[in-house]
């Protein structure tokens, strides 16, 4: 596609176009662990090797963590972090509104995201 503006002319694929805003995937789930439950905003990442709790979140429901794990957190370009030390958790996921549930390890993280603006309700609600 080509974008013409007064003094500027450039192609646009996907790859180098991006929207002034974009939307991540969240849904609410419910949190059991230790006898205890949470409702939290859940951040789905499609591509992601690994499941990720806020530590603060961990902290709260006083989770008992199962295992330590270091880690080597790599990004885009295969570029490095410094390891990280992180609690393994086991957790039960729920559906607020069916009730199914599965098991799902998770390492805790103090800062997963920035914030997430909600959207406007659709037709979809």
């Amino acid at each position: 596609m080509r974008v013409k503006t007064p003094d500027l002319e450039e192609n646009v694929t996907l790859s180098n176009h991006c929207a002034g805003e974009v939307l991540l995937e969240t849904l609410q789930v419910d949190i059991k662990a230790g006898g205890k439950t949470r409702r939290v905003r859940a951040l789905i990442g499609s591509g992601s090797l690994r499941s990720y709790l806020l530590k603060k979140t961990a902290q709260e429901m006083n989770l008992r963590s199962v295992e330590m794990k270091i880690i080597i957190h790599s990004v885009f370009g295969g570029s490095t972090l410094q390891k990280d030390d992180h609690r393994l958790y086991e957790i039960t996921l729920q559906n607020v509104n069916s009730g199914y549930s599965f098991d799902i390890p998770v390492l805790d993280q103090p800062i997963i995201c920035g914030k997430i603006p909600r959207i406007n309700k659709g037709i979809w609600e």
